[in-house]
């Protein structure tokens, strides 16, 4: 085994929280369309009565969650209907209303929805003494979800479900399908008829379907790696062959009428997670942040000693520990990242601590390195991950790393280039 200098031993390093400044952007208003036409023509189309069925965009979910605030009225669903309506459509479009104020996005850290931690709308916050900005949340509204639907449930028109898969548009809202209180709000069939099916059968004479996002948003927003609740959204075995099953439905189930399909966008091009760049997150000034650089110039040298050592007995490649090197100076830098395609170094590290090179209680500071390295070009930091980047991993004790610069950043939430391309 390589012998290791004890500069390699000092890992948990103290580093300060840093304050980021901020690049000061102008908005500029983008021109209104020209929405004054009253009137239109339909065609061979009949507007009668337009359904429509979709993800989280076609039900008017907002900042994070489903609320009636100045967002569900906006649906894609409505605004389409509104524009039916001038060209021969009905007026009234029935949506099943939230009336909720900040809305419910998911239980809090006890993870029991229904508690006084759940999580409702977003909202960007700015700190009055620094200016730096973050992601806030508004108390969760879990009642709003978990209470029926009060209107007439036959009357619906709009069929739209955030938080949804296209397989599950296809099946009941029941055991042992997953149960999704979004649809079971308003699903009239009390779980016996899927949400797809009840469309379908609404008598509508024009639809709207915009299928199958959800199936990327979901499984790329937790850092494409928990294949047991959100898989990878193959196309040529998952997706595609349940949207074609949905479109033969939608043309089976009623000969006559007329629709639009749309298809699956570019999810990763949303701002959502575009917003944070992975190369170009962690700012360090050369006077203020001495002392952090000096610490991290001592964790780069020791861990970069190491990925060279274990290269040199081909416990690894030298590409792979070139891609592994780490590396922080004065100005921007890359996120500090965990890949688990990576060669796993705990097991080297084991082998260590049996030949007394190092002890027990080092071994276990290097735990967090075993699969670490610097984000690159082209990979992804969804937007989640500004809720965690620059925070302690144990709150108020810098001591113990930070998450994205002397502590990897979790799987959940960063892509890899891998997990980037699908294809």
């Amino acid at each position: 085994m390589i012998k290791f200098k004890s500069i390699f031993l000092t890992l948990v390093l103290t580093v300060s929280f840093f304050a980021c400044e901020q690049e000061q952007t102008e908005f500029k208003a983008l021109p209104a369309p020209d929405m004054s036409s009253s009137s239109g023509e339909s065609g061979s189309a009949d507007f009668t009565k337009f359904v429509s069925i979709g993800g989280a965009y076609t039900a008017g979910f907002g900042d994070g969650g489903l609320l009636h605030s100045g967002l569900q009225p906006y649906s894609v669903g409505r605004m389409i209907a509104v524009q039916l309506a001038k060209a021969g459509g009905s007026s009234t479009f029935v949506q099943p209303d939230i009336n909720s104020e900040n809305g419910y996005f998911g239980a809090g850290d006890d993870g029991i929805a229904g508690t006084s931690d759940d999580e409702g709308r977003w909202f960007l916050s700015v700190s009055r003494s620094t200016g730096a900005q973050g992601i806030s949340r508004a108390p969760g509204d879990f009642a709003s979800v978990g209470t029926p639907y009060q209107g007439d449930m036959t009357a619906i028109q709009n069929f739209a479900v955030g938080k949804q898969t296209l397989g599950q548009f296809l099946v009941p809202n029941a055991a042992p399908y997953p149960v999704n209180p979004y649809f079971a709000r308003f699903d009239a069939s009390s779980g016996t008829v899927s949400s797809l099916a009840q469309m379908i059968g609404s008598g509508g004479t024009f639809f709207m379907a915009w299928l199958g996002a959800y199936d990327f948003l979901a499984h790329y927003a937790r850092g494409g790696g928990d294949e047991n609740v959100f898989p990878e959204p193959t196309a040529a075995t998952v997706v595609g062959p349940q949207f074609e099953q949905a479109v033969q439905a939608m043309v089976a189930g009623n000969p006559t009428w007329k629709g639009v399909v749309g298809t699956v966008p570019d999810v990763l091009a949303s701002p959502f997670f575009q917003l944070i760049d992975p190369t170009a997150s962690i700012p360090l000034d050369a006077t203020d942040d001495a002392a952090t650089l000096g610490q991290l110039a001592q964790l780069a040298g020791a861990y970069n000693q190491t990925v060279d050592g274990f290269a040199a007995q081909s416990l690894i490649t030298s590409t792979e520990a070139a891609m592994r090197k780490l590396s922080w100076s004065a100005g921007v830098n890359a996120l500090l990242v965990f890949d688990a395609d990576l060669t796993d170094l705990g097991p080297y590290w084991d082998g260590m601590v049996l030949a007394n090179q190092i002890t027990a209680a080092q071994r276990a500071m290097l735990e967090p390195y075993k699969q670490a390295r610097m984000a690159k070009d082209g990979e992804i930091a969804p937007l989640l991950a500004s809720t965690v980047i620059g925070n302690n991993v144990v709150e108020g004790d810098p001591t113990m790393g930070v998450w994205g610069v002397s502590a990897p950043l979790p799987d959940v939430y960063f892509l890899t280039g891998s997990e980037v391309d699908l294809s």
